[in-house]
């Protein structure tokens, strides 16, 4: 019996159930294992995984690394699919969330929290309370 999901827990993606299907949809024309334009197979996930002659495509919870995304969802060039509109926002928003979460497989697999940006930085201003920190030796 499977365990009802909560509210604020996000409702898993994989590749199997959501993602395999926009693949072939929209990208398996010219990257399965018999056409792999750039090298890249997207039919299967171990494919996927692999990725194309320019190395990883996608990382597992790093939007920001993932190629992949950042094409299909025509943030870099060449966009994906060439000369073609961009595939429908609702789709490129679940690959965004699948990568989020650490692109699962399938219903088996776990999904990951996301990293956390490596652009993210917490500043903060004026100084820190309490005495500045001594070394041992100089505070007896």
């Amino acid at each position: 019996m499977a365990t009802p999901r909560r509210d604020d827990e996000p409702k898993k993606i994989t590749y199997d159930d959501h993602i395999k299907p926009i693949f072939r949809e929209h990208c398996l024309s010219c990257h399965n294992a018999n056409d792999k334009k750039s090298g890249l197979a997207l039919d299967t996930y171990q494919a996927v995984i692999t990725g194309g002659s320019g190395g990883e495509v996608v990382a597992a919870g790093d939007l920001d690394s993932s190629r992949l995304y950042a094409l299909t969802a025509h943030r870099e060039r060449p966009f994906m699919p060439p000369n073609q509109d961009m595939i429908p926002q609702p789709k490129v928003d679940l690959l965004k969330v699948w990568i989020e979460q650490g692109m699962p497989e399938n219903s088996g697999s776990a999904i990951q929290k996301p990293k956390a940006s490596s652009m993210a930085l917490t500043v903060t201003q004026g100084r820190p309370e309490g005495a500045p920190p001594m070394p041992v030796s100089m505070t007896r």
